[in-house]
């Protein structure tokens, strides 16, 4: 929907802006549609509803090998993985 704030018909205050970091606006908006099947239903959002920061699995894998090297002092990662225990099964 397009709303001319110039021709004065409606201000800010009275319009809801989206914000994808609210958890609770993304909910309500979601749930906002209704069946399709009927005059005057909404309409259906479609887009981003809700955003949040978190870290890759990648990211907090390579971090966890980063502090294991510094904490052993060990620069390779297959002397890592060898551990400081190692066998010979002959």
């Amino acid at each position: 929907m397009i709303v001319d704030l110039a021709a004065g018909e409606a201000s800010l205050e009275d319009l809801w802006i989206h914000d994808e970091r609210d958890s609770f606006k993304a909910s309500i908006l979601v749930r906002l549609f209704d069946d399709q099947g009927h005059e005057g239903a909404m309409p259906r959002p479609f887009g981003v509803f809700y955003i949040t920061e978190r870290s890759t699995v990648e990211s907090r894998i390579n971090a966890q090998v980063e502090q294991s090297k510094q904490k052993r002092g060990v620069g390779d990662l297959d002397a890592l993985l060898r551990g400081e225990r190692t066998w010979t099964i002959g």
